[in-house]
C-alpha cells in the first residue's frame, strides 16, 4: 500500500506509460492533485478507476433504483455513516494526520461521500467539522459533513473512530424512506404507512467455507426458486407467508427504532372448498410432524402458522389437493 500523498504522481506516471490505473481511495488528498491525475489519464486515453466498491452493494443499489424509479418521491435528504473502533490502533503513516486528514473521513467516510454522490449526483456546496475528542491516537475522532447537491437535495455524512461499527446509507423522500444497512446486505423501506416496513435481506448467499463456485451455485438456486414461485403462483396471498423475527441476529442502531431483522418463509394454505375434513378426513393432520393442523368445531381444517415449518408433508399427502404451496409441486415434495 502506498501513501495517500503519492497517489497523484503514481497515477500520472502509470498513465504516461499507457497503463490503465486502479487506485485505492482516497484518489488524492487535494482537489488540485485529483484534477492532475484525471487530466493525465484522460490525455493518455487510459481508464482511471477508484476503489469505491460500496455503491455496488446490493441494498445500496436498491436504494438507487427506488430513487430513479420515483418510488421514494422527491428526495429531500440523504444520510450516510461509516464508523468503527480502530482509530487508536493505527500505526505508521496511517496514524499521521498529514496522510489521513479529517480522521476516519480519509479511510472510511470517503466511501459514504461517494455513495451519496452515486445517489444524488454532483455536490454544489460543502461544510465540514472535525473534532479530536479522545487522547488516544493522533487522528481526529469524528468528522461531520453537510452537503448541498446541485439538485437541491441536502445530505449528511458522519464518520468516527473509537465507536462500534456503523454502516448505513439512507434516502428520505416525499413517497417514502429507504436505507441500506449491514454492509449493503439489508434494505429497509418505509412508506407513508408507518406500519408497512419492508425488509429485504440481501446477504447470506455465502457460507463460511464456500468457494466462489459454490456461492454462485447457491445464488442460482435461490434465483431459480424465486422464479419458480412466481411461475407457479401468480396471486400471492398473506396466508402463504410466515414472518420470522430473528432477535438473535446482529442489529444496527437504526433497526432498534423500526423492526428487528425479519424474514419470510413460505407455508401452505388450505382451500376449504376442496378439503374433506368435514367428511372425517384427517390424513394431513395425522401426518404433520409438527402438529400444525387441527380441525375446528365447524369441521374445517386449520393451519397454525406458528407451528408450521413449510415441510410440505400435508401437501403431498392430501387426497383432494386442497393445499396451496407457492413454488412447490408434488415431485419437489
Amino acid at each position: 500500500m502506498t501513501l495517500h500523498s503519492t497517489h497523484a504522481d503514481i497515477v500520472c506516471r502509470a498513465a504516461s506509460a499507457g497503463k490503465h490505473v486502479f487506485v485505492e481511495k482516497p484518489l488524492t488528498l487535494t482537489v488540485a492533485d485529483a484534477r492532475r491525475a484525471a487530466t493525465a489519464s484522460r490525455e493518455a486515453g487510459v481508464v482511471l478507476q477508484v476503489g469505491h466498491h460500496r455503491r455496488f452493494q446490493g441494498a445500496t443499489r436498491r436504494v438507487k433504483g427506488l430513487i430513479d424509479s420515483g418510488e421514494l418521491g422527491e428526495i429531500y435528504q440523504l444520510e450516510a455513516n461509516l464508523s468503527g473502533p480502530s482509530g487508536g490502533s493505527r500505526t505508521g503513516w496511517r496514524s499521521d494526520p498529514a496522510e489521513c486528514p479529517a480522521g476516519s473521513m480519509t479511510g472510511l467516510g470517503v466511501h459514504m461521500v461517494e455513495n451519496l454522490h452515486y445517489l444524488a449526483g454532483p455536490v454544489k456546496c460543502v461544510s465540514a467539522f472535525c473534532s479530536k475528542i479522545s487522547s488516544v491516537g493522533n487522528l481526529d475522532d469524528v468528522t461531520n459533513i453537510i452537503m448541498e447537491f446541485e439538485s437541491g437535495t441536502l445530505g449528511y455524512v458522519g464518520t468516527a473512530y473509537g465507536i462500534p461499527k456503523v454502516f448505513n446509507t439512507a434516502a428520505f423522500g416525499t413517497g417514502g424512506n429507504a436505507w441500506s444497512e449491514d454492509e449493503g446486505k439489508r434494505l429497509r423501506k418505509l412508506g407513508i404507512d408507518p406500519s408497512a416496513v419492508e425488509v429485504a435481506d440481501l446477504g447470506g448467499l455465502r457460507g463460511g467455507n464456500d468457494t466462489p463456485a459454490e456461492t454462485g451455485a447457491r445464488a442460482r438456486l435461490l434465483i431459480e426458486a424465486a422464479i419458480s414461485k412466481l411461475d407457479a403462483y401468480d396471486g400471492f396471498r398473506p396466508e402463504n407467508a410466515k414472518m420470522l423475527i430473528a432477535w438473535e441476529e446482529e442489529m444496527s442502531r437504526r433497526s432498534l427504532f423500526t423492526l428487528p431483522p425479519v424474514r419470510y418463509e413460505m407455508i401452505p394454505s388450505i382451500r376449504g372448498e376442496d378439503c374433506f375434513a368435514a367428511d372425517g378426513c384427517r390424513i394431513c393432520s395425522n401426518l404433520c410432524p409438527h402438529n400444525a393442523l387441527a380441525v375446528s368445531p365447524e369441521g374445517r381444517m386449520i393451519l397454525s402458522k406458528g407451528r408450521c415449518t413449510g415441510c410440505g408433508a400435508c401437501v403431498s399427502a392430501c387426497p383432494a389437493g386442497a393445499f396451496d404451496f407457492p413454488g412447490a409441486s408434488l415431485p419437489q415434495l
